[in-house]
């Protein structure tokens, strides 16, 4: 704005009216309050840039991490889950074989008394018959 100003009383005035040098120092100030203006937002734009960068690499890495652990869980999840089943799976077979020989072992022993028991049977009966 104080630059269009300017720019309207330079371009209504003559050269040899006196106040034009001033006029032009003024004018001569605000470009170079402008460069300086622009050269401050250019840099700071620039900062800002390479701090949006920063935190764009500093996210990506954050959700590739994420994702690691992620898979890692994932796996440890699945590993977890087949060793529990194996060990599951061991101890209901230990189970079953200690019942299993405890089942042989007494139909074992009932086998030999039922045995004894025939014996003495026939035992009897052949006494009884002679």
């Amino acid at each position: 704005e104080e630059l269009d100003s300017l720019h309207v009383r330079l371009d209504g005035m003559q050269r040899s009216d006196p106040r034009f040098p001033g006029l032009v120092s003024e004018e001569h100030g605000a470009l170079r309050k402008l460069s300086e203006c622009e050269g401050a937002f250019q840099k700071m734009d620039r900062e800002e840039r390479e701090a949006f960068e920063r935190l764009s690499g500093a996210v990506n890495a954050s959700h590739m991490e994420e994702r690691a652990h992620a898979e890692r869980t994932k796996y440890w999840g699945v590993v977890a889950s087949l060793l529990g089943t194996a060990i599951g799976f061991l101890g209901s077979l230990a189970l079953n074989h200690h019942r299993l020989s405890g089942f042989v072992s007494t139909m074992d022993e009932h086998n030999q008394r039922t045995q004894r028991e025939l014996t003495q049977f026939r035992g009897e009966i052949a006494s009884h018959l002679e």
